[in-house]
């Protein structure tokens, strides 16, 4: 090509790459703000205690009293002060019945169940001479019931007198008041002057009401705040300022609480603890909510409930409630710590990207000067972008989704199941994409329903429960295996370039997933303080649906006829031979799995060994450590900047890694992988300092691993099989990785079964894997030595 045309690709790549480094950054800074002023208008709200769990009310049945009390009122508590009424017959039994006073209950607040139609009530008398009382039972100033208590002889003692009925109803409707009133008949001999005392008020003369009725509900106990994380010789989840509530609710009045009875049991581990009520909220006519503010020593896990006495010595207790606080263990780093390497990191990207945009000018150069590229120069920088957002969604997706399981109630086993469910269906989607865009060409609508489709699942996200949100996200990672058509496409515009191609793809790759997984840890962290789970996915999810958007939108935009037909249309060849027609479904379906992973070569199935030999551990290994370092004691905040730190640090090597490959050869280069891997994480394995730790993590060598495998793969395959190689390239290195999770899964538990600490379980899970390793660093030696030998031998680029 001339100068002119050169500079006209150039200026045409710069103008593309201005107008869209432009609309990302607004965008993506646009939902950062949005959610930021959201959070910071319900900051104040947070502050506040979170309004208890929605808990039906259906409380248990319980022989309740009401008291008599004052001179005409019915209640749940004893009053404290004696009261009567007299009641006197100057002529004996010639004189008029005496009514005492009519006594109420105050209206129900809620529907109340009755547990049966008995009930009995106690009242206590003094005086001389015989009587009979008759008792009127009401509700609503209906009478549901009358009892005579028969007659009997006063004497100047107090003496209880006790009257029993059964005409309860089932219900007592919410306003509705029970009513009850005595009348005293005298038995004296005619002429003769008697007398009756009646008493209540005080617990020597407590008369009382009984009957059995669902009247008061204690809620089991709720989380309010986790409290603040310590530093303890005893464990590693000392907790300070943890606190515990738990609502209480009635149908009559809050006069069955007897607050000195309440305590907070708490099971810590092996350990039980009783704490009392600290606070309680002001009452309301229906409810209150009871505070508790305790430390705890071994808060790993903790399980509390509510035990109490009624004003009646019931003895009761409410349902268990239990938190994990695995992950929550005592910060290393400050908040002011880690908004420092937040701002220092930003710089950084800014640098590399400007770095990364001179190697694409020299990829292109390169390329222009053997006559290789796209047609349209255009689809360059639109299938960079498109393929980065792709990749990029699949490295955020491993380290929020499986902390916001976590978050959602995921037990740790789940979570580590999640995440290998999650590469293993990414790997796996890869190569079915593939083929499928081998067959029948149409790679511009295959990224469309790819990307659409991811976005407007991540739509239910913030609002999906634990159930939904997994198979979620393990379809939209499908939807992100096609991806590894980015990788075909660039292959057969640079066939002499593949690896420098593949390490620029990944590269960008890796500056998006950098800049969006600082953006997710920190946006997610500060939502999950201040408003919940489901804000800070819904603050993740405004900067990821408008990155998708935006490749759906450049995917319209691809010219090329690659990008709609099959690359061996394009060429006038054969496309793939079908095989087993004229087969049973299951022999046809084994069939299609088998050509899968069938080439015209011989050498993608030693190179697929030698791929899934350094995955494996690295699986088992590398893809555990952030949850390791969790528990040592990182935040999610700062695990999404360290990830930051890890890509910056490999789409370094990503985009100069390629061209090494191409220059001394990819199975050099995966074997370099294996004794890197080996060496670094067989030291980590010993059990070193936090920060020592996280040294050996940003320390680049993935895309060793991944470049030298895609390389390989586009070495050894035609290009009509180069869209299925590069999906398998991607689906061993994963489906290999997920192999060594479910490995480290079955060791973690084996160790944690033995009683062992979770930090010693991992560090004897890492352990194991140094065996792993070594085969690995053997069987890539052995490839690439075969490989160089026969280095003579015709690549399948053609």
């Amino acid at each position: 090509m001339g100068n002119s045309v050169k500079n006209a690709i150039g200026g045409h790549n710069n103008s593309i790459f201005h107008a869209r480094f432009a609309t990302i950054v607004v965008i993506f800074f646009f939902g950062i703000l949005l959610q930021g002023t959201f959070a910071t208008s319900a900051a104040s709200a947070s502050m506040e205690s979170p309004p208890p769990p929605e808990v039906e009310y259906n409380p248990e049945f319980r022989q309740t009293s009401i008291f008599a009390a004052n001179s005409d009122a019915l209640s749940s508590f004893i009053t404290g002060g004696e009261q009567s009424s007299s009641h006197n017959f100057p002529f004996g039994s010639l004189s008029n019945p005496s009514d005492g006073p009519l006594m109420s209950t105050e209206g129900f607040v809620r529907n109340t169940s009755i547990g049966g139609e008995d009930w009995q009530f106690s009242l206590w008398v003094s005086g001389s001479g015989s009587v009979d009382i008759d008792l009127s039972v009401m509700i609503d100033g209906n009478e549901i019931d009358q009892v005579n208590s028969g007659d009997f002889t006063l004497s100047a003692s107090k003496s209880q007198v006790t009257f029993s009925g059964m005409e309860l109803p089932e219900i007592i409707n919410n306003e509705s008041a029970i009513s009850l009133q005595w009348t005293v008949n005298s038995n004296a001999f005619p002429g003769t002057n008697s007398n009756c005392e009646a008493f209540w008020g005080t617990s020597e003369v407590p008369s009382n009401f009984s009957f059995s009725a669902a009247m008061m509900q204690v809620d089991k106990p709720y989380l309010v705040n986790k409290g603040v994380s310590v530093t303890s010789d005893q464990s590693d989840y000392a907790r300070e300022n943890v606190e515990w509530a738990a609502q209480v609710r009635w149908s009559l009045d809050e006069s069955q609480i007897n607050f000195s009875t309440y305590e907070l049991n708490v099971t810590e581990g092996e350990h039980f603890r009783s704490f009392s009520v600290e606070s309680s909220e002001p009452f309301s006519y229906e409810s209150t909510i009871l505070y508790w503010k305790i430390d705890v020593e071994h808060g790993e896990q903790l399980s509390a409930n509510v035990m109490f006495n009624d004003t009646s010595g019931n003895h009761y207790q409410s349902g268990q409630s239990t938190e994990s606080f695995v992950g929550d263990g005592p910060s290393l780093l400050g908040d002011g710590t880690i908004t420092i390497l937040y701002l220092l990191t930003l710089p950084a990207l800014i640098v590399v990207g400007i770095w990364l945009r001179k190697r694409y000018f020299s990829l292109v150069d390169a390329a222009e000067e053997l006559g290789h590229g796209p047609k349209n120069i255009s689809d360059l920088p639109r299938m960079l972008t498109i393929g980065a957002f792709l990749v990029m969604g699949i490295a955020n997706a491993m380290i929020l989704y499986s902390f916001h399981s976590r978050k959602l109630g995921a037990s740790e086993d789940l979570v580590l199941l999640h995440g290998g469910l999650l590469i293993l269906t990414y790997g796996i989607s890869g190569p079915l994409w593939g083929a499928l865009a081998d067959r029948i060409g149409r790679r511009k609508q295959i990224l469309s329903i790819s990307l659409i489709g991811a976005a407007v699942v991540m739509f239910a996200f913030p609002w999906a429960p634990l159930e939904l949100f997994i198979p979620l996200t393990l379809i939209q990672t499908t939807l992100f295996g096609s991806s590894r058509i980015a990788f075909a496409v660039g292959t057969e515009w640079f066939p002499e370039h593949k690896g420098e191609f593949i390490g620029m793809l990944y590269a960008v790759s890796s500056l998006f997933a950098a800049a969006s997984s600082m953006a997710n840890g920190w946006l997610y962290k500060y939502l999950l303080d201040s408003n919940g789970v489901s804000s800070a996915m819904l603050g993740a999810i405004t900067i990821s649906i408008p990155m998708l958007t935006i490749a759906a939108y450049l995917v319209r935009h691809l010219e090329g006829e690659e990008f709609t037909l099959p690359i061996w249309q394009i060429k006038g060849e054969e496309g793939p031979t079908p095989r087993g027609e004229g087969i049973g479904r299951l022999s046809a379906m084994m069939s299609a799995l088998k050509e899968l992973f069938t080439f015209e070569s011989k050498w993608p199935k030693f190179v697929m060994a030698g791929v899934l030999l350094v995955a494996i551990p690295r699986g088992a290994v590398v893809l555990t450590t952030l949850r390791y370092l969790e528990i040592v004691g990182f935040d999610i905040d700062f695990s999404g900047l360290l990830e930051a730190w890890a890509v910056l640090a490999v789409l370094i090597l990503y985009a100069i890694i390629g061209k090494i490959c191409d220059s001394i050869g990819a199975q050099n280069v995966l074997l370099w992988s294996a004794i890197a891997y080996g060496t670094l994480w067989s030291i980590y394995s010993i059990g070193l300092p936090p920060f020592l730790a996280v040294f050996i993590f940003v320390i680049p060598v993935y895309p060793m691993l991944l470049v030298s495998n895609d390389s390989l793969l586009a070495r050894f395959t035609t290009e009509k099989e180069r869209n299925r190689g590069m999906g398998v390239a991607g689906a061993v290195a994963l489906a290999g990785q997920a192999v060594g999770i479910a490995i480290g899964y079955v060791l973690m538990n084996g160790f944690l079964g033995k009683g062992m600490s979770e930090l010693d379980a991992y560090h004897m899970t890492y352990r194991v894997n140094i065996l792993f390793w070594v085969i690995a660093v053997a069987g890539t030696w052995w490839l690439a030595k075969t490989i160089s030998k026969n280095a003579n031998e015709p690549s399948n680029t053609q």
